[in-house]
């Protein structure tokens, strides 16, 4: 401040100590703007990088962790250095871009120096517009892009007419560069290839949700598209004069602030790469939930018929749990057997084509989603998804109510059956009340167990909708057709095990994933000290019906019990649905905005047709 006042005083008056203020500002940043790298930073800033999307979340966390030294006089970490958080990009939107103009037009002044910085931004637009040009011709035809469309090859490739059309429009203006003004037709068919461009990466994320997709394939479109809209901007600012150059200016300014903003953060990368993936995979995980939500009384009954299928199995699957546990094998031997149990148990009764009621959430999520997607497109009311989700509870507790009435029973009948030809109970006194214990909500851990199972089902979900998708990526039921390995079958044969493991090779991996993760949890509990295990609403009915046959408890401690069950089913249901609707509905890029109009919908279908909750409709 003292410096600053001498130097007023020394001017003589307010007016020059500005011009010479103006002067040492525009000097200052005329002098890292000349010795800068500016078309890497144009070309780059704000776009993912080729490592790939691993390389790219771990350089930014060990970027985070320790940065790289400061370069003095680089313009580009000088702009991130100011502009290095959200809310510093948030107020260049805000702030009104007349403003901003008359800042940058202030800065540079009228003289030599101004001309200067302006020619030397303007070279590193048009270098900057080569390189992306070149760069998304490149990954255009990659040769995994042209596996996921095999068309591509047969029609003229956008990306490649853009390189060459940018090439043709950059060698104009620098012949033209010494011209006042410069005399040259602004880039209109390089633009309409760039929206061709864009419409090309649109059409092969349509086709990798329908063939199957990659983090590789996700990564590099997200990348492409970032990369064309730069491209777009540079070519306005180059092409376009008046107001129109400054506009697209101030965009290439927004976007390099949003790039400072954004550049070490991991969630941007994540979010960006990630949503076109995790609809693919909830999607194909919705192709085996559609039928988990009944809409007439065949399909309800049908379900039942199915949960109490499943209930016979699960009971033995118990059984085997209690007697693997009865013989206190060392926990790693214990874990391989249990893990054979649950996985082997689950993908037979996939095989049977039997349900398990708490595996519907993370299928059903996606139907959901899909027609909440509807709802806000204007496709379907909001009463067609008041009635989807009264049909996805009551498909919910009818499939809980069938395991249970089959497992809990025959694993009483087991019990009491053993009991008799033996002489003395399947399980001692103390064994029994542990098993009854441990369903105990808060003492027994039982709510938090359950809801550690109720993430194993979500995960499960995901485990299955991904296997899906690879799948249909390697194309694997064309696979099987060929392979020399099953030479040896009829063609009929090799067709049916195809067309088998196409509708099924997802549901197979997470039923044998879903298995290993029930049974490695308690292994890390026990060889940890954490309280960490998992309850899982049907095996916790059949543990209850060998303790009750196998020990003489009271029948209100039995209701208890069973009470405690039930509650186990509702937090395994809510953990899993509630974790699965929101990746479906975050992978569409939805929100519930009509969620007054909704909760109306679903209070007036409660009053006019409550049973439809319990009980399928009529006729």
């Amino acid at each position: 401040m003292y410096v600053q006042n001498t130097d007023m005083s020394a001017a003589g008056n307010p007016d020059e100590f500005l011009a010479r203020a103006g002067m040492r500002l525009r000097a200052a940043i005329a002098e890292p703007v000349l010795d800068s790298r500016i078309v890497s930073w144009y070309a780059e800033a704000g776009i993912l990088s080729t490592r790939g999307f691993l390389s790219e979340i771990r350089e930014r966390l060990y970027e985070r962790l320790l940065p790289r030294p400061h370069q003095p006089g680089e313009l580009r970490e000088a702009f991130e250095q100011v502009f290095a958080s959200p809310r510093d990009a948030e107020w260049v939107r805000t702030a009104p871009r007349e403003k901003w103009i008359e800042l940058a037009s202030a800065i540079a002044g009228e003289g030599a120096q101004g001309r200067e910085v302006f020619d030397r931004l303007r070279r590193g637009m048009t270098g900057a517009a080569q390189v992306l040009a070149l760069r998304i011709a490149a990954s255009g035809t990659e040769t995994e892009l042209l596996h996921i469309d095999p068309d591509a090859e047969r029609r003229e490739s956008p990306f490649l007419a853009l390189q060459h059309e940018v090439a043709m429009f950059l060698l104009a203006a620098e012949a033209a560069e010494g011209d006042s003004p410069i005399a040259i037709e602004p880039p209109k068919h390089a633009r309409v290839l760039v929206a061709q461009c864009h419409e090309a990466v649109a059409r092969l994320r349509t086709i990798g949700r329908r063939r199957g997709t990659s983090i590789r394939i996700t990564y590099l479109l997200v990348r492409m598209d970032q990369q064309l809209a730069r491209l777009d901007i540079l070519l306005r600012a180059l092409g376009s004069t008046g107001e129109d150059r400054r506009d697209a200016c101030f965009e290439l300014f927004e976007s390099l602030a949003d790039a400072g903003a954004t550049r070490l953060s991991v969630a941007h990368v994540w979010e960006a790469n990630t949503r076109i993936l995790a609809r693919r995979i909830t999607e194909s995980a919705g192709r085996t939930g559609e039928h988990y939500a009944t809409s007439n009384r065949a399909e309800y009954f049908g379900m039942m018929r199915a949960a109490m299928g499943a209930g016979i199995f699960i009971a033995f699957m118990a059984l085997f749990k209690v007697h693997v546990r009865t013989l206190h094998l060392p926990p790693l031997i214990d874990m391989i057997l249990l893990c054979a149990d649950y996985s082997l148990g689950f993908v037979v009764i996939h095989l049977f084509h039997l349900a398990v009621a708490t595996k519907q959430p993370a299928m059903t999520a996606a139907t959901i989603a899909a027609t909440i997607e509807d709802t806000q497109a204007g496709r379907a009311p909001l009463d067609d998804l008041a009635v989807l989700i009264a049909s996805v509870v009551r498909t919910q507790i009818v499939a809980i109510l069938g395991n249970i009435a089959i497992a809990m029973p025959l694993a009483m009948l087991v019990a009491f059956l053993y009991a008799e030809s033996s002489g003395t109970p399947m399980l001692d006194p103390a064994k029994s009340a542990s098993m009854i214990a441990e369903l105990d909500p808060i003492a027994g851990y039982a709510l938090l167990h359950a809801a550690i199972a109720g993430v194993w089902l979500f995960f499960s979900g995901l485990v299955s909708g991904w296997y899906d998708n690879r799948c249909a990526l390697l194309d694997i039921p064309e696979r099987l057709r060929g392979s020399i390995w099953l030479r040896w079958l009829p063609a009929g044969a090799r067709d049916r095990i195809a067309e088998y493991v196409d509708g099924n090779y997802g549901a197979l991996w997470g039923n044998a994933v879903f298995g290993a993760l029930l049974a490695a949890t308690g292994f890390v509990g026990a060889i940890t000290g954490l309280p960490i295990d998992i309850r899982h609403v049907a095996f916790a009915s059949a543990n209850l019906g060998y303790a009750a046959a196998s020990a003489s408890i009271p029948v209100a401690q039995f209701f208890q019990a069973f009470v405690f069950v039930l509650l186990v089913g509702a937090v395994n249901l809510a953990v899993s649905f509630a974790l699965a609707l929101r990746v479906a509905v975050r992978s569409r890029g939805l929100t519930l905005r009509r969620s007054r109009e909704f909760a109306r919908a679903m209070l007036a279908l409660v009053r006019s047709r409550p049973r439809d909750f319990f009980l399928p409709p009529r006729g």
